[in-house]
């Protein structure tokens, strides 16, 4: 049997996550919808309020009833701070969530110096430091701080593999804790692989089918959702989509891997690489952009070639996952734009029987994906029943 202490923690888990994902709620509703008695509800309630976790207020003009107005419960979103640091190849990108898990506040620090472990650890601190001070916001109400990484690390919090960054072996985690003088709950996640839950988190579409993140900056990542949760294949590296080899013969003479890799084809150094060899003035994507929007044939010509190789790639997607929603996000997305229907309409072309593209479309969060990514799988995690024996509450 449960002990008492247990039970109250499941239940107030059940109360947050239940204000969380529809909102504020009268203790009878509160009851009904859990199926607890009135008394537990208010005895769960008050506990929260008491904590700092619920606010109490008087119900909205927009709730029809009659007699003298009630009150309803919702979630203090002062009460916690989950913060979260992107490590991409050119600048950190950092967000606050509430306990709302709303995007408070956010920071970009491109780097000046050579991204070392060493550097860019230091510039993770100064940057969270920066982040909390400039919103009023303190440490201790920092519930949890997540880092996404641009390549393979483990839970352990070692960097396994970053091959934009060039980093082997690096144990962030230790780092990280060094840093900073106070105790944080940490989490390392791979960069696409929150980005892809970024999306799904407050979606109640992506907790029952398949959502496929494409991430492409330098790199090319792929993270995968399904039916909420990430899908990391058996060593933690599934999505790996970047070195796909999809292009050129194969044979017995053929060199496997001398072939353009999907990475080398819609990646930003791909792109930049068309640019030169076909004499398009465009040393950015930002730059790429413009001309092939304003008309620049060079442009458009390398947009063309672009697009038809990202589409093999989303054609892939769809024969091997099927999924319901495909999402391009990073800044080499800002190609998607150009011409929105490009893609569909090539991947199209090379799907054959029941095969179709799903849905296509750019990331809602833009570059902050991975950032609000990693700070919603902390706050996913301090509304889950700690194992802690007391049964104390992780948020």
């Amino acid at each position: 049997m449960a002990a008492p202490n247990l039970l109250r923690t499941i239940n107030e888990t059940r109360v947050l996550n239940l204000l969380f994902q529809r909102g504020p709620h009268s203790r009878a509703d509160i009851a009904r919808e859990l199926q607890v008695t009135r008394s537990t509800a208010s005895a769960l309630v008050a506990g929260l309020v008491q904590r700092g976790l619920l606010l109490e207020t008087e119900e909205t003009a927009d709730v029809e009833r009659i007699g003298r107005p009630g009150f309803v419960v919702k979630l203090n979103p002062n009460a916690r701070t989950y913060v979260g640091v992107d490590i991409a190849v050119s600048e950190l990108r950092i967000v606050a969530l509430d306990m709302g898990a709303e995007v408070i506040a956010s920071l970009t620090i491109p780097y000046t110096d050579p991204a070392t472990p060493d550097y860019v650890v230091g510039l993770v601190r100064e940057g969270v430091d920066q982040l909390l001070a400039d919103n009023d916001l303190a440490i201790s109400s920092v519930e949890g701080l997540g880092v996404a990484i641009p390549g393979l690390v483990e839970t352990n919090g070692v960097i396994v593999f970053a091959p934009i960054l060039n980093w082997r072996n690096v144990d962030i985690k230790a780092m990280i804790e060094d840093a900073f003088d106070v105790p944080l709950t940490l989490h390392f996640d791979n960069d696409a692989n929150v980005s892809a839950f970024s999306e799904g988190y407050r979606s109640e579409a992506s907790s029952s089918g398949t959502l496929a993140y494409l991430l492409m900056d330098s790199g090319v990542g792929l993270g995968v959702l399904h039916q909420g949760q990430v899908f990391r294949g058996h060593e933690g590296i599934a999505g790996e989509i970047g070195h796909a080899r999809f292009f050129g013969a194969v044979g017995d003479e053929a060199d496997f891997a001398a072939t353009p890799t999907f990475e080398d084809m819609v990646g930003r150094e791909g792109v930049l690489r068309l640019c030169e060899r076909h004499r398009v003035p465009a040393n950015s994507i930002r730059a790429f952009v413009k001309l092939a929007k304003s008309g620049d044939s060079g442009a458009q010509r390398v947009f063309d070639l672009w697009a038809r190789c990202l589409a093999v790639g989303v054609a892939n997607l769809c024969v091997i996952l099927n999924p319901d929603e495909i999402v391009i996000g990073g800044k080499t997305a800002a190609l998607f734009s150009i011409d929105p229907t490009r893609v569909h309409n090539e991947a199209n072309r090379h799907l054959r029987f029941m095969f179709k593209t799903p849905t296509l479309r750019t990331s809602a969060l833009g570059v902050l994906a991975a950032s609000v990514g990693v700070a919603s799988v902390m706050h996913r995690q301090s509304f889950a029943v700690s194992a802690n024996t007391d049964g104390a509450l992780s948020a």
